[in-house]
């Protein structure tokens, strides 16, 4: 949550890869921020696993929802990051892309995409972009590679691991060693519903 808020608080664009494996938080995490931002701050989208038209048009009602405009089909991701920036007006505004894998499963050229996005669209602006997948392995292969159209551009990258055993003292306190053992031992650190 500090990195998060030191994003925040910046007054330039920002980029965040967040990535982790499946349960250990990520969603719950940034939707706690956005509470914070305030929800008139934060556009929130979550891709699906289906191609990337199907999301293209669900992104664009996600877009016109949350700036109570019409119905606009938008054509590509540089036409909603565009659409965002001018909508924007400069203001600091959080832009978030959950299940990102997805987007990059149907096509890879997705990449790029962001690339173009993040160097000649946002980058001028108070836009504080944030990708973020369950997708340990792709996020490592096709974002955070070196061979990556996005290698080098985020300002911060973010794997969120699981709780490690001695983190769990200060959620449960004055439960026995060997029943934080046994807690861990079942849940490998992911805990559901706490």
């Amino acid at each position: 949550m500090e990195l998060l808020d030191r994003l925040w608080s910046s007054d330039k664009f920002e980029f965040l890869l967040l990535y982790g494996r499946r349960r250990v938080g990520k969603s719950r995490l940034l939707l706690e921020f956005v509470k914070r931002v305030g929800d008139g701050n934060a556009l929130y989208f979550l891709a699906s696993d289906r191609s990337l038209n199907y999301n293209l048009r669900r992104f664009s009602e996600a877009v016109c929802r949350f700036y109570g405009v019409p119905f606009v089909r938008f054509e590509s991701l540089r036409d909603i990051f565009n659409f965002i920036k001018v909508n924007s007006k400069g203001r600091r505004m959080l832009a978030i892309v959950d299940e990102f894998g997805y987007l990059l499963k149907h096509d890879p050229g997705v990449a790029s995409d962001f690339q173009d996005i993040v160097d000649n669209v946002l980058r001028d602006t108070n836009v504080k972009l944030v990708l973020y997948s369950s997708s340990v392995s792709m996020m490592e292969s096709h974002v955070l590679s070196y061979r990556s159209p996005l290698y080098g551009r985020s300002t911060y990258n973010l794997k969120l691991e699981p709780l490690k055993l001695g983190d769990l003292r200060e959620w449960f306190g004055n439960v026995s060693f060997e029943d934080l053992f046994k807690a861990y031992s079942v849940t490998g650190g992911v805990f559901l519903g706490i």
